[in-house]
């Protein structure tokens, strides 16, 4: 189901969540600039929540929010659920300013990649791209199918 918000922008919501916010006040905030996210205000806690919170329950200690197709606006149950910030960190987009284009692949083509507060050095190779398959090889025996790859 679509909801149109007065800021112009489209929700995307179950029917059964719909009857549950129906007569809450959703607004839009950008609380990472171009990226809106719902929220709505709770009269009786006199603040407000992120839909998505609302849509999903209590969270369990160290565990972030995922978006599963990026859409912060598609707050539809098979598309959100809750990661722990270690697979969130390997999940989000590469940033900018890195000496290789390829995740996980630094310096002088080492790999090397993070999971649960632990580094996995993977070795020092002769080319950007065999550090970045390494990598890939890596992530997937780590995030299975949660692993962001590399694209050749």
């Amino acid at each position: 189901m679509t909801i149109s918000i007065k800021e112009g922008c489209e929700l995307l919501i179950d029917k059964e969540d719909y009857e549950k916010i129906k007569k809450l006040k959703i607004s839009t905030t950008e609380n990472t600039p171009g990226k809106p996210i719902c929220r709505v205000f709770l009269k009786e806690q006199r603040k407000y929540k992120y839909l998505h919170q609302l849509i999903l329950g209590p969270k369990e200690n160290h565990q972030t929010a995922f978006f599963k197709d990026g859409n912060r606006m598609n707050c539809q149950r098979n598309n959100l659920s809750y990661v722990s910030k270690g697979t969130f960190s390997h999940i989000k987009s590469q940033t900018k300013g890195h000496t290789s284009r390829f995740r996980g692949v630094a310096l002088k083509y080492i790999a090397q990649i993070k999971h649960e507060k632990r580094t996995y050095y993977l070795g020092s190779f002769n080319s950007e791209l065999e550090a970045a398959m390494a990598y890939n090889k890596k992530a997937e025996q780590l995030f299975s199918d949660m692993a962001v790859l590399n694209k050749f």
